[in-house]
């Protein structure tokens, strides 16, 4: 597993939907200068730990300026799955500086949410954890990670545990949903097993409302390996991404491959074409537990 991953979130804002809404540019300002003299850096919260440690994705905000995003340590230090460093949290920053821990993970319901946040229109947040859940036939015993959904009373729900076999294992990014309430994303690892011992090379997959998960490509290396990051999608839904490993390429370490940029066309048989949900549209406050 790679420790190091980064998201790129990517917003569809008509055809390939280069309009990115990166947690960076959610604290820019109208009239920002790039006059590095007349710039000022505030430091809005720093963790503690008990409340979340290591943010590694994107932040998104809600009309009222309250910031929502991830931590991938730190909260829940009492079970045994989360010892010593905690299993991550989800959180909100509100504009006066409050940081509220919406869920702290347990391990059972998830552990280690490297990626950010996405939300409905209700103000549902819904995201991936890289490990937890429930382990199955899962390589680690502390689970191949989980999809969830936090609802505005601070509920969080496991849609889905993968299992490291053909269904995936590990997602690192954050997800993209459709108007019907499909969900897509990766996973780093599980798939073809025989393809990229022994953990496989990964997947692209939708989760649908009810709760079943289709993969919709498993990767064998030659076409990729390993994707860590989220997708994208265009307007007839063929969604795009890269991998960090695999294809055709010999001029990395070791002489091995490089990576890839890919293009999955649009299934007729999948309900909606994927968009980017990562902006809550309408205020609706979640409980902070």
């Amino acid at each position: 597993m790679y420790t190091h991953r980064r998201q790129n979130l990517i917003g569809r804002a008509g055809g390939l939907g280069l309009g990115a809404l990166l947690g960076a540019a959610l604290v820019a300002v109208a009239g920002f200068s790039g006059t590095a003299a007349t710039q000022e850096l505030t430091t809005l919260h720093s963790f503690t730990g008990d409340d979340g440690a290591n943010p590694e994705a994107g932040l998104i905000a809600d009309p009222a300026g309250n910031f929502y995003g991830t931590t991938r340590f730190g909260g829940v230090t009492t079970t045994e799955s989360c010892r010593p460093l905690g299993c991550g949290t989800a959180f909100r920053l509100t504009p006066s500086g409050t940081l509220n821990v919406l869920y702290s993970f347990t391990g059972s319901d998830g552990a280690y949410p490297y990626a950010g946040l996405i939300a409905d229109a209700a103000g549902n947040l819904y995201g991936t954890t890289d490990s937890g859940g429930a382990p199955m036939s899962c390589n680690i015993t502390t689970g191949c990670g989980t999809v969830f959904q936090l609802d505005t009373s601070g509920t969080l729900t496991v849609l889905y545990s993968f299992t490291g076999s053909s269904d995936g294992g590990n997602p690192g990014s954050a997800l993209i949903a459709d108007a019907a309430g499909n969900l897509y994303g990766t996973t780093q690892e599980g798939g073809a097993l025989d393809s990229c011992r022994p953990y496989g090379c990964g997947t692209v997959f939708q989760l649908t409302p009810s709760g079943s998960l289709i993969v919709l490509h498993t990767f064998t290396g030659s076409d990729g390996a390993t994707p860590p990051a989220g997708l994208i999608a265009d307007a007839a839904g063929n969604l795009y991404g890269t991998t960090y490993g695999g294809g055709a390429g010999t001029g990395c370490i070791g002489g091995g491959a490089c990576g890839t940029v890919f293009e999955l066309t649009a299934l007729a048989s999948l309900t909606g074409v994927p968009s980017r949900r990562n902006m809550i549209t309408k205020r609706a406050p979640i409980s902070a537990r």
